[in-house]
């Protein structure tokens, strides 16, 4: 009876175990080999290696975009003097749980002024249709 159980244990010498590891090694990098040369795959895998790397490095940037549209106080049925923007502001977030809106809604006129050479400010402007996305470079 001991003889039957003895075809159902793998070997275990040590000669085995290798040789079991070697296979197990070279088919991995069989198929490694093979998916790294499919490009889209390969590119997938190197950015979100990169992704990671930056992530436990603390290397990553925080940015929000914003879009929208900058018009003067009063004027809101007149869509002639409506001046549409899109930004990128150095902040992880800008929403009202991290600042008050008069804090973001002057950044972002502040930026605006940057960029556009205007000269836009927050008690006679306002925001309209702002939309904020997140982005991590």
């Amino acid at each position: 009876m001991k003889n039957v159980f003895l075809y159902f244990i793998p070997d275990t010498t040590v000669s085995g175990i290798i040789n079991g590891l070697i296979e197990k090694a070279i088919i991995t990098i069989i198929f490694a080999v093979i998916l790294f040369a499919i490009k889209p795959i390969r590119i997938r895998v190197i950015k979100w290696f990169k992704k990671m790397f930056k992530k436990i490095t603390g290397r990553e940037k925080h940015s929000v975009i914003v879009t929208g549209y900058v018009f003067k106080k009063g004027q809101y049925n007149n869509k002639d003097l409506y001046f549409n923007f899109e930004i990128e502001l150095p902040y992880r977030d800008i929403s009202e749980d991290v600042m008050p809106i008069s804090e973001s809604t002057a950044l972002i006129l502040k930026e605006v002024n940057h960029k556009y050479h205007k000269d836009f400010y927050p008690s006679g402007y306002d925001l309209n249709k702002v939309v904020v996305k997140k982005k991590v470079v």
